[in-house]
Order: structure tokens, then C-alpha cells, then sequence
């Protein structure tokens, strides 16, 4: 099935790249969405201004879409616009993404999916995090960490 891949750039969006085209699917190009808002409720984008470089070395042609806004309801809108755009030009039939744990993104990205008759793939989808990075490990890829998520936790 030709694929289309959200991507960041980072491990989770490579390793789903790798993984599908090891179950036979043809990824045929890269979707970034920019958020130009640093609170993005949809959108993954630590040093994703390296995707360009990335999708070049990956040899993967890349499409680039702009998010201004944080407010779900145009997020959702952007993601639409970017893959109708995508699936008019590559002909794509399904996506593919890194998410492993949230549920908002998925649901969210499904619904669009849905409404559009792409099918997606999330081939991390509630892996462990011991084994994915052992398989990780055991691919070769090389990690580089370059910013870490943190969360409060309000003890009462």
C-alpha cells in the first residue's frame, strides 16, 4: 500500500517508516506540520526544522504545512488540508505514524483519516518502552536525545 508518514524527524517517526516498509508498504513521501505556536495539542515539533535535511538523507520527498494556531479545531483542519493535498498528489492510500501512548493524537488522526478513506498504521502503538528501545538497540539506529517531555505531578 503506498503510505504517507507524519513526521518529526525523530526515532518514533523513522522506526514507523522502517517497520512498514519491512511489512512490505511503499512510503512514498513525509508530512511535517510546523506549529508556529510552541503549544501545539497535536503536533510533535522538537527540532523539527531538521526534517528537510532528514528526508533527504532518507530519500523521501517532504511536504511542509503550517500550523498557527493551538486551538484543536484548526489543527485539525491543517492536518485535513495536508493530506488531501498529499493524497491528491502521491496517490497515497494510508499514513503512517510514531504515536506510541496518546490517545488524543490517535483518535484525532484516525477521525481525520477516516473522513479522507486513508487507512493509517501505527505500528508503536502501545509497545513497552523497554522492548521498542531494545529493538531500537538491535536495528543499529542511532539516537541522539535532543529535548525531553516532562509533566507535573501534584501530590495532594
Amino acid at each position: 500500500m503506498k503510505l504517507a508518514s507524519l513526521y518529526s524527524g525523530g526515532k518514533d517517526s523513522n522506526y514507523s517508516i522502517f517497520e512498514m516498509k519491512k511489512r512490505g508498504h511503499d512510503v512514498v513521501c513525509l508530512i511535517s506540520i510546523i506549529p508556529m505556536i510552541s503549544d501545539s495539542l497535536l503536533f510533535h515539533f522538537p527540532n523539527i526544522r531538521f526534517t528537510g535535511i532528514l528526508a533527504q538523507s532518507i530519500e523521501l520527498p517532504m511536504r511542509n504545512f503550517q500550523s498557527n494556531s493551538s486551538e484543536l479545531s484548526d489543527e485539525v483542519l491543517v492536518l485535513e488540508k495536508a493530506l488531501v493535498s498529499i493524497k491528491d498528489e502521491f496517490g497515497v492510500q494510508g499514513i503512517v505514524h510514531g504515536g506510541i501512548s496518546s490517545n488524543f493524537q490517535k483518535r484525532n488522526i484516525e477521525t481525520v483519516c477516516k473522513k479522507l478513506r486513508l487507512s493509517v498504521f501505527s505500528p508503536l502503538w502501545k509497545l513497552d518502552p523497554s522492548s521498542y528501545l531494545h529493538k531500537l538497540i538491535d536495528q543499529k539506529f542511532e539516537i541522539v536525545i535532543v529535548g525531553v517531555s516532562h509533566c507535573w505531578i501534584m501530590i495532594t
